[in-house]
């Protein structure tokens, strides 16, 4: 059975919010402490002198506890007092939602406007990273020219605000994975960039309003049924595999990573589950060679597979080499190896596979997960319909030659363990 989530080590913490107080922020400069004093969840946070704090509830570590029910549905004021933009426009009395949203629903950011010399706000909500990823710069007044459709940090959507409007309504996008969503605002005068001068703000000049805690549902994926199987080779050139696929996050925080950067696809029909996957790797390796060895230990594409509602649920990992593994489990952990499902795997390396000491590209896969082999030991129908909910995580695992072990996921357990299959994706039968 896989081990390999617990060799993984656990994301740096300026990508995770779970409780309030002093927090380190992941800068250019290294490690810095910024204090944010405040009350625990679901009560008004106390407002914080701006020249002197960053939001540093974005980070840190613990756990965040349970909202009080009568104050679930109170509004959370922004920790600061105020924000300055080069033009002189002055933004105060920021307002977010204080109870859980879900992915694709809407958020209501309010505030209080002092317009300078004419621009307006765009507002986006992006995973917790992109805001703590830089340092806090106090004094910097320079403008630079944007895009129009630009949407760096990567992932956000920017909302336009009308003229003379002091609040936004944004849609929480449904690719992001983490526990939270932090509101960032940027102020635009026609192509040029307005940036915040002072108030918590990144470097290029985008304020930091807040953030909003997402519900903790898992991913929920539609997965198109496929009117003709898949030539299984690795190639990954059928129309099955044709759009973007969905990129895999960090397997503990949800956060995006470039490292292992690997994005996977799913089809169905009357008689399997297909799942495809395309991993960048520029060292693909793996030794092992016998069936059921412990690929968990080197690289390996890792699905497991169960019912909703069910503990009973299968796990089926390859690697680069091909080399299959399957175990079958009655309930968490409970179970073990040599289950021996019927499945097909089809494996292609862009690169060598028995060589370290040069650079390869990475390497896909096709696999045909046959109904009748996974509905003998998981609460999965023999004979699924359009409609059926499946539940399904998907992993990849990353050992380079040099630096640490990497992991990453269709969706995030936020423990360490890859069975966590109370956090796996429902996969929902497209007709």
């Amino acid at each position: 059975m896989s081990l390999a989530s617990f060799d993984v080590p656990a994301p740096a913490p300026e990508a995770v919010k779970t409780s309030f107080g002093a927090r380190p922020l992941r800068s250019h400069g290294g490690w810095r402490s910024w204090a944010a004093g405040a009350r625990r969840s679901g009560r008004r946070l106390r407002r914080c002198a701006a020249s002197t704090t960053i939001l540093a509830w974005i980070v840190g570590c613990g756990v965040e506890p349970a909202p009080d029910p009568g104050e679930a549905a109170r509004d959370r004021a922004a920790p600061t007092d105020a924000w300055r933009f080069a033009d002189g426009t002055r933004l105060t009395d920021v307002v977010l939602p204080a109870a859980p949203v879900r992915r694709g629903d809407e958020v209501e950011v309010r505030w209080q406007e002092t317009s300078g010399a004419g621009g307006r706000f765009e507002v986006a909500l992006v995973e917790p990273v992109a805001a703590a990823e830089q340092v806090v710069r106090y004094g910097a007044e320079g403008r630079r020219r944007v895009r129009p459709d630009e949407t760096f940090p990567i992932g956000a959507r920017w909302h336009v605000v009308p003229l003379r409007t002091a609040r936004a309504t944004v849609t929480v996008p449904e690719t992001l994975r983490t526990r939270h969503a932090v509101v960032l605002a940027r102020r635009r005068a026609g192509a040029v960039l307005v940036p915040a001068v002072e108030g918590p703000r990144r470097e290029d000049g985008l304020a930091v309003l807040g953030i909003v805690d997402l519900d903790p549902e898992p991913l929920r994926v539609r997965v198109p049924r496929l009117r003709d199987a898949p030539t299984l080779d690795g190639r990954l050139d059928e129309p099955a595999w044709a759009d973007g696929g969905i990129r895999l996050v960090d397997s503990r925080s949800g956060r995006t990573v470039e490292r292992p950067r690997a994005t996977v696809w799913f089809g169905w029909n009357a008689s399997a589950l297909y799942v495809a996957a395309r991993i960048e790797d520029p060292d693909v390796w793996s030794t092992f060679t016998d069936r059921d060895a412990p690929l968990w230990k080197e690289e390996a594409l890792e699905v497991f597979v169960g019912g909703e509602g069910d503990p009973r649920y299968v796990e089926l990992q390859v690697s680069p080499r091909c080399v299959r593994f399957d175990a079958a489990f009655t309930a968490h952990r409970k179970g073990g190896p040599a289950a021996d499902l019927d499945t097909r795997p089809a494996c292609l390396v862009d690169g060598t596979v028995d060589r370290r000491d040069d650079r390869d590209r990475g390497w896909t896969v096709e696999w045909e997960i046959p109904w009748a082999s996974v509905c003998v030991h998981a609460s999965v129908p023999c004979a699924p319909e359009a409609g059926t909910r499946i539940v399904a995580n998907v992993f990849v695992l990353d050992r380079p030659r040099k630096g640490p072990p990497a992991a990453a996921a269709l969706s995030p357990t936020h423990v360490p363990d890859f069975h966590a299959m109370d956090a796996a994706a429902i996969l929902e039968l497209g007709p």
